[in-house]
């Protein structure tokens, strides 16, 4: 409510134009029009005493300027920062009122600027009721009506037609009153005042006049620990973190600063996730003690005080308060000083990150000081490093209306606040860690067999009953189908607990799956500390825990004890698989297509496709699977048993018989193609199985055959021809038998949990031989700690069978061991991951986005076609080469296509497919979902599913309601800037149904390489390497600059060896 001479006007700085460009920086002219500042520097006469002149006065200047923050996804995002100035506050000439407010959540724009034109106009009506002259009352007066207009705009806010329940706004005011200033702060914007050193002469020192209220403050995280609320980072929830408080009250000493902040929980941990503990608005967390009453401080101006800045945390992101001070000092006119700051701000944002936030300044200048000297409230404020900050502590049914916290010493509070945290999304930190977890994942239970009547429990119809309402919401098993509902009743397991039993407990590694039907329970986790803290309890039948155990070994990240006797259902994972798959077959069912004369030529994605919608079949002894005569509909590939072939005499009518098949044997294949009669009579020699493909399943998959077939040749034509203007001249004898001690470290690429990836100048007898090579060292000792050394091996040997090389995937060339650690050598430079590029470079425009997943592309389809799926399409897993190509790598969860579904959970939890969260089994349709996710975070820099604050169940949830053609875009800030053609291209990858994903068909990759959003893209030329890469420019420095050996230092020379009985085969001779 900026003012112009004694009339208030309104102001709200949200008057920027819309920005077309695509994610180009700002020009100096769309900077200012982000920018909304006061015309002038307003000047104003002040009274120390409105009825008495004579006690002497100053003159005060005052500016503001709020800069709309900068969202490259989000151009128009609102300004969510606002700010009044209200001059001849009450109407009087010695008052007057600031106020900065920043807003959060979808309409936090809307909550700020109700608060900050709702906030200062209750507190004048109140003053005006009471009646009172405002320079007579006391302070105890003036802060009690100062909360109350806190908790009534509150109350209105909750009241207002917008919606407030997940959105609200930070305050921090200052009522300027004679010579004392009175601060009240909800939130953690803040205002500091800077004044003369007593004894410094020049020198101008910082004095906070707030306290961020956060949950890195512990005496705001026990209050509202009192009223039920759950402090935890989103870390600590998911098990990646364990539970401390180490956040202390001096912030930013004991916290990772890349990593997510403590949040205020519900006893779900579903919601609200605040990082603040107080605010206006947020109805949904004022359950759990958000409040809107502000702290106060008063604080009385001296002859020493020079000026009070009340800024949004946009200011103090990267600068500290002291900082901003000197730099207010450096300027001589209060606009000038906001502008500066700002700009300053700004700066820094865009130099540490990708966007900024919004950033709003108010500067108030004291010029002139001259008080006659009264004793008059020395009772009261003090001077010096002493003044009493008055807190307001109450909640609803709390009568006290304020507690007072002395702090004695301004020198705490303003070392506090040169240590704010800074809040990012998922630290590269996190998404690593959580992306190493999952390489656990992969086990050998994709194939392995499991018998269902092994687990099958016997219940009553009122138990079947009871189950199907105890689960019927679980978003596991809202997508099986009746018959597999059915069997899921069939293997749960009933138990009985006693108060005090231990269901869970934190660390073991979970198999199991509960729910509760009756009782209570407690969830606890054990902090650094040693002790347990319980987070959150189950009250309720129908509550579950334990979910993520029936799609991975996740060990359990909490303990769960019964408070009372009660009944709980499990379900275990080999039970559940064993519900889910169909009786598996250790053939290679491709290698038996492979056979089939009519089928050898199809590509082995589609021979995949046909092995999913194989049927199975069994039959009894002396059953006939088919008749000489009828009309044949399907062909057949004996699973389990052995068949007679007979034909019948037409004169005797006695059946001859002509052959026995056996396992793996098959039959019929010609019915695939045309109708007509049996040739031969099949008949079945005791029990036997069979898998079944009719010619209707047939020609869904496969479309025309010859058609395919023909367009499959012509494929491998070009190929041919293209490979033969981009033949690789890989010299492999010269890297042959290499040993570490002949490669020359350059630079790292990147670090993972087991080891890194960098760049090597090859060496021999002493001498270089002027070939630099990427090299993949793994550290021994530490996948053998992880329980991963078959996926480093399983990496090696996919990438070793692969029959031609590619340039979208990494080309191996020599492999070896020393006693310490495993390498991989590998042709070209890689320099860092795409996820390095998304997190870093801020114009990742359509272009680009189309260059990368064009690349991925490719290497999809060169890996599926050598019958590879990948699994783990993810940022972590695309190398970025010096040239700026992407390269699918990263092939530990990997498989070879073989015809069987595969069901193990395995990748980035944000890329899975629903069938994948669901456990139904899954093909290589997944990496084009994976696919589509990719392309979503490339254009949005979002993830459709969730963000770092989501859940992992909570993801999984989001994942498996997706429903085919739902506008993933709908949250996306920037979506009214993408192009129709890459929501399309999304939208036709994110489909639930595997086999009805865009690539699925019959012609595989081509049917996503001719969507229209790469229609621009020239594939001949994008293969050959000739099409210009986005950031080359930046890529082709990497080198030069990640000449750190201290990756090297870590994992190879100080790597713990490993040899004798320690060491797995596997490893000994790499």
């Amino acid at each position: 409510m900026g003012n112009c001479g004694s009339t208030s006007v309104d102001h709200h700085p949200n008057n920027a134009q819309s920005h077309k460009d695509n994610y180009s920086p700002l020009s100096e002219e769309e900077i200012k029009k982000r920018i909304d500042a006061s015309a002038k520097t307003e000047v104003a006469k002040f009274l120390v005493d409105n009825n008495d002149p004579g006690k002497g006065g100053f003159t005060y200047r005052y500016a503001y300027v709020s800069q709309k923050g900068y969202y490259p996804n989000q151009l128009n995002k609102a300004n969510q920062d606002s700010y009044v100035v209200v001059r001849k506050f009450c109407g009087l000439e010695s008052a007057a009122f600031f106020g900065v407010f920043d807003g959060h959540g979808t309409f936090g724009d809307t909550c700020s600027i109700f608060a900050k034109h709702k906030l200062p106009q209750i507190l004048q009506d109140s003053i005006k009721a009471s009646n009172k002259d405002i320079f007579s009352m006391s302070v105890e007066e003036i802060q009690k009506l100062y909360t109350e207009a806190f908790i009534e705009t509150n109350s209105q806010c909750h009241r207002a037609a917008f919606d407030d329940q997940l959105s609200g706004t930070t305050a921090i005011t200052v009522l300027v009153l004679g010579k004392f200033l009175y601060v009240a702060n909800v939130g953690d914007s803040r205002a500091i005042i800077c004044s003369e050193h007593m004894e410094e002469k020049g020198k101008i020192l910082a004095e906070p006049l707030s306290i961020d209220q956060t949950p890195f403050r512990k005496d705001e995280r026990e209050r509202v620990k009192k009223v039920g609320a759950k402090v935890l980072t989103i870390d600590q929830i998911e098990g990646i973190e364990p539970i401390h408080e180490n956040w202390g009250t001096e912030l930013g000493k004991e916290i990772d600063e890349i990593g997510d902040p403590p949040r205020l929980w519900n006893v779900t941990l579903d919601k609200p996730g605040t990082a603040f503990t107080r605010s206006i608005g947020d109805a949904c967390a004022e359950a759990i003690g958000v409040f809107a009453e502000p702290e106060h401080l008063v604080r009385e101006i001296s002859k020493h005080d020079k000026y009070v800045v009340i800024a949004s945390d946009g200011v103090f992101e990267f600068l500290t308060s002291q900082t901003v001070c000197d730099m207010v000092h450096s300027n001589k006119d209060p606009l000038e000083a906001c502008r500066k700051v700002v700009r300053e701000s700004y700066n820094l944002w865009l130099q540490y990150e990708v966007r900024t936030d919004d950033i709003t300044m108010i500067a108030l200048y004291f010029d002139d000081i001259e008080f006659k000297e009264s004793g008059e409230n020395s009772d009261v404020f003090s001077s010096g490093d002493e003044f009493e900050v008055r807190m307001a502590a109450k909640t609803k049914n709390q009568k006290e209306l304020t507690n007072t916290l002395r702090v004695t010493s301004s020198h705490t509070l303003r070392h506090m606040t040169e240590h704010k945290p800074v809040r990012r999304a998922m630290s590269k930190a996190k998404r690593r860690m959580v992306m190493d977890h999952t390489r656990r994942m992969s086990a050998a239970m994709d194939l392995e067999d499991f018998p269902l009547e092994k687990y099958l429990i016997e219940k009553t119809s009122e138990e079947t009953e009871r189950l199907k309402d105890l689960t019927h919401a679980n978003f596991l098993f809202q997508h099986l189908l009746p018959d597999q509902l059915s069997k899921l009743y069939s293997v749960f397991e009933k138990v009985q607990v006693k108060k005090g039993d231990v269901v869970i407990k934190q660390g073991d590694q979970g198999d199991k799956f509960y729910v509760v039907d009756s009782g209570t329970f407690e969830v606890s986790v054990r902090g650094e500390d040693g002790i347990m803290h319980v987070v959150m309890s189950y009250e309720e039948g129908g509550s579950s825990f334990g979910e993520l155990s029936l799609m991975y070994g996740k060990p359990r990240a909490a303990t769960v004890t019964a408070t009372s006797d009660g009944v709980i259902w499990a379900l275990a994972r080999p039970a559940f698989k064993a519900m889910l798959m169909r009786k598996v077959s250790h053939t290679n069912l491709i290698k038996i297509l492979k056979k089939v004369e009519i089928l050898k030529q199809l590509p082995i994605p589609q021979l995949q496709r046909l092995c999913d919608v194989l049927a199975e079949q069994t039959f009894e002894d002396g059953d006939y699977i088919c008749k000489q005569g009828e009309e044949g509909h399907s062909f057949y590939i004996i699973s389990n048993g052995e068949c007679i072939c007979t034909t019948i005499d037409p004169k005797t009518k006695a059946e001859k018989e002509l052959r026995r098949l056996k396992t793996n044997d098959y039959f019929g294949e010609r019915s695939l193609l045309m109708e007509e009669p049996r040739a031969l009579n099949v008949q079945a020699v005791g029990k036997t199985s069979v898998f079944t493909l009719s010619r209707s399943a047939f020609i869904e998959v496969v479309g025309d055959l010859h058609e395919l077939i023909e367009f499959d040749q012509n494929k491998r034509k070009q190929m041919k021809q293209v490979q033969s203007t981009t033949t690789y001249r890989i010299a492999k004898h010269t890297i042959q038998g290499v040993k570490y001690s002949e490669l020359d470290f350059q630079s790292c690429a990147f670090k993972y949990a087991y080891g890194f990836v960098g760049a090597y100048l090859h060496k021999r007898g002493g001498s270089f031989t002027f070939q630099t090579y990427t090299v993949k060292a793994v550290s021994k000792k530490k996948i053998i700690d992880a329980d991963c050394v078959d996926q480093i091996v399983q990496e090696r040997d996919l990438l070793a069978m692969l029959s031609r090389p590619s340039n979208f995937v990494p080309v191996i060339l020599a492999s070896f061991t020393d006693e310490k650690c495993v390498y991989a050598v590998f042709k070209g430079i890689v320099v860092c991951q795409l996820s390095e590029i998304l997190s870093t470079v801020e114009n990742i425009d359509e272009a680009a986005s189309r260059f990368y997943a064009g690349c991925v592309v490719m290497a999809l389809e060169f890996l599926h076609d050598e019958g590879i799926m990948h699994r783990r399409v993810s940022p972590e897993c695309i190398w970025i080469t010096s040239q700026g190509y992407a390269q699918l790598a990263d092939l530990g969860c990997s498989r070879e296509m073989s015809g069987q579904q595969q069901f193990t959970m395995c990748g980035d939890p944000s890329y899975l497919a629903p069938e994948q969260v669901m456990t139904k089994g899954h093909n290589h349709t997944v990496d084009f979902w994976s696919l589509g996710v990719l392309i979503y975070e490339m254009l949005t820099g979002e993830l459709p599913f969730g963000d770092a604050d989501t859940p992992e169940t909570q993801l999984y949830k989001n994942i498996g309601n997706h429903n085919k053609g739902s506008d993933c875009f709908e949250k996306a800030g920037n979506a009214g800037m993408l192009s129709d053609d890459a929501k399309d291209i999304v939208t036709c990858l994110l489909v639930p149904e595997g086999e009805k994903r865009l690539g699925s068909g019959p012609k595989g990759c081509e049917e996503i390489k001719s969507h229209m959003w790469l229609e621009e893209t020239n594939w001949k030329e994008l293969t050959q390497g000739r099409v210009a890469a986005p950031h080359s420019d930046i890529c082709s420095t990497k080198t030069q600059e990640n000449t750190d050996k201290a990756a090297e230092i870590e994992f190879v020379e100080n790597a713990e060896p490993v040899a004798g009985e320690d060491l797995p085969e596997e490893l000994e001779h790499f």
